[in-house]
């Protein structure tokens, strides 16, 4: 499978994930990459963050695990210390329920850091996913994400798919995603709009008009 596996990335992958020889400098990469203020305060303006779930992000994730065949997909926000499920399809409980994890068990937020696709073909043997808890805990073994990238050119979180089995991935279950994950990101702006109009509208619902 040609330029899709993550070895064929690996100069970069060593740099901002810890791997092989990088170590703690490459895992100080990565943490600078997360909580970048200009990134961070992307992701808070848009407001989704503990939101309720939403249909037309949930109709996203549901298509993307049908189109990729997998068991699992996943809208994540990456904050400074957490990730959060915007909206999900195979989650199990209790993660369904909490919709967020500890960085720790975050892959996404790889793809935060390298603003580029990450794929993963089998987690076991990808030493920098050593000590990742997503692998350890949750038996993660084929990964394959796509950042969210904010108007402002900051990567707020990812459209990912997972299954519990290594897989390869073809140029175009990728290039599907990629696709899936651009119409996430015009939902996200569509999102913003309307809560833009909401506002105007309560504003001037509450502020008394002059009298000619």
């Amino acid at each position: 499978m040609p330029d899709l596996d993550v070895q064929a990335d690996g100069a970069d992958q060593a740099g901002l994930t810890g791997a092989d020889e990088s170590g703690a400098a490459a895992d100080d990469m990565l943490r600078r990459a997360i909580n970048d203020r200009d990134r961070v305060a992307a992701l808070r303006r848009l407001v989704l963050l503990d939101s309720p779930a939403t249909e037309s992000f949930d109709r996203l994730v549901r298509l993307a695990a049908r189109v990729l065949g997998c068991p699992m997909a996943l809208l994540t926000l990456v904050d400074a210390d957490r990730q959060f499920f915007k909206a999900s399809y195979g989650l199990p409980e209790p993660l369904a329920t909490v919709r967020q994890t500890p960085l720790s068990h975050s892959i996404c937020q790889h793809v935060v850091a390298r603003e580029d696709r990450l794929i993963v073909c089998d987690a076991t043997v990808e030493h920098w996913l050593d000590d990742n808890l997503a692998v350890q805990e949750f038996g993660v073994r084929a990964y394959a994400g796509v950042p969210l990238m904010s108007s402002d050119g900051h990567a707020v979180g990812t459209l990912c798919v997972a299954d519990m089995v290594p897989r390869e991935w073809t140029d175009e279950q990728i290039a599907n995603l990629e696709d899936l994950a651009a119409a996430t990101m015009r939902e996200i702006r569509l999102h913003i709009l309307e809560r833009t109009i909401s506002h105007q509208r309560t504003w001037r619902s509450v502020t008394p008009q002059p009298v000619w």
